[in-house]
């Protein structure tokens, strides 16, 4: 089954450069994974996030200071982020023991 998303973005949309870390150990095999771990592409125009490859279940966060601002489980390829935050914040994409994390301004 095939699924095709169209997201159509304005020009002042913005690709978020995201790094990949990981987070605990869940037991299990600790060797080196056998294929890399795809990092999420995601653009931000003003404050909507554009999910170009699915993260849908996985965690949002917005964190400021060291301080999680803003959560939510990610429920489309899409995100309206709320417009009471402004500013500069580390956005983190949590999926099981991987954290993506790259700086957004609002």
């Amino acid at each position: 089954m095939l699924l095709l998303a169209l997201v159509t973005l304005t020009a002042s949309a913005e690709r978020v450069n995201l790094q990949a870390g990981k987070i605990g150990q869940h037991g299990g095999f600790g060797g080196i994974p056998k294929s890399p771990v795809q990092v999420p592409v995601v653009d931000l125009d003003d404050h909507t996030l554009y999910f170009t490859t699915s993260c849908v279940g996985d965690t949002l966060q917005l964190v400021q200071n060291g301080v999680v601002v803003y959560s939510t489980v990610i429920a489309s390829d899409e995100v309206e982020l709320p417009a009471t935050l402004e500013g500069e914040f580390e956005l983190q994409i949590i999926r099981d023991n991987w954290l993506f994390y790259g700086d957004v301004e609002l």
